[in-house]
């Protein structure tokens, strides 16, 4: 016969499990300095859950973000309507896109970049939401290119800050080490309007890369000549050249009358 402490335990012990189960996953910083999930999984699985989604588009805490924020999911209901691919897309991962792209991809990757997390938990949202979307899009294979140093039209970055970018590849191809990217990290699928030849009078430096897991996010995008594929923090790349400067044009820069190109394979995940 059970007893009413067996049963207690019992309900205890179930209620326990359940709770794990619907716990919901974090971002967390890894012992490696590498975003990470809560849970343990790799970041290529996560799929945002009910109540992250039905939080989000409360979350800005000031008046301009929150109309922000409505300008965003209104755009992304419009844009998931017209492109049948973007339907396993919730509106949500959308907006966390839009708002992205839009600018908090600067407080974002700089946090990641330092290995921590943004403080605020909106932007700690975003980071689960984008992770969810790219991981419903299907994978770039092809080449992409990355302008990686601008020269200001106004003053610095200058040669010497060049060089050192240039020595960290020349260093990571002659240790046959990667390149680990720890924020999401935005490349441009080469075409008509996005070309080496058209990238931009005050690129220094270009990446050449060969993709495998890149997300073409150019559809969402509120830059659409970018053509834009992004890639998931955590990224590695091997180094396989690093090109002698080639001439460029230098009207309107802070010039330095040369340029680089650098060639990156990505590697496959772990």
């Amino acid at each position: 016969m059970l007893t009413i402490k067996r049963v207690l335990s019992g309900i205890l012990y179930l209620g326990f499990f359940a709770a794990r189960a619907g716990a919901e996953v974090k971002p967390v910083i890894g012992p490696d300095g590498l975003l990470a999930l809560s849970d343990g999984a790799p970041l290529s699985s996560y799929q945002s859950d009910p109540g992250l989604i039905s939080r989000y588009p409360a979350y800005p805490d000031n008046r301009i973000e929150m109309d922000e924020m409505t300008g965003y999911i209104a755009s992304a209901r419009k844009i998931r309507r017209r492109v049948p691919r973007l339907q396993a897309l919730s509106v949500e991962e959308i907006a966390a896109y839009k708002g992205y792209s839009n600018g908090d991809f600067t407080d974002i990757n700089g946090s990641l970049w330092s290995g921590r997390l943004p403080e605020r938990e909106y932007l700690r949202a975003t980071i689960m939401l984008l992770l969810s979307g790219m991981n419903k899009l299907p994978d770039y294979k092809g080449r992409v290119i990355r302008a990686d140093f601008y020269l200001s039209k106004s003053g610095p970055p200058t040669a010497e800050t060049l060089e050192l970018r240039m020595e960290k590849y020349r260093s990571l191809k002659a240790e046959d080490k990667p390149l680990v990217i720890r924020a999401f990290w935005s490349a441009s699928r080469p075409g008509k309007n996005y070309t080496l030849d058209t990238i931009g009078t005050c690129t220094a430096l270009t990446l050449e890369i060969d993709s495998l897991t890149a997300k073409d996010v150019a559809i969402i995008s509120t830059i659409k000549k970018e053509q834009e594929a992004l890639f998931r923090p955590g990224t590695k790349f091997k180094v396989l050249s690093v090109g002698i400067p080639r001439s460029m044009p230098v009207t309107g820069c802070n010039a330095l009358g040369y340029g680089y190109t650098v060639k990156l394979q990505e590697l496959p995940q772990e």
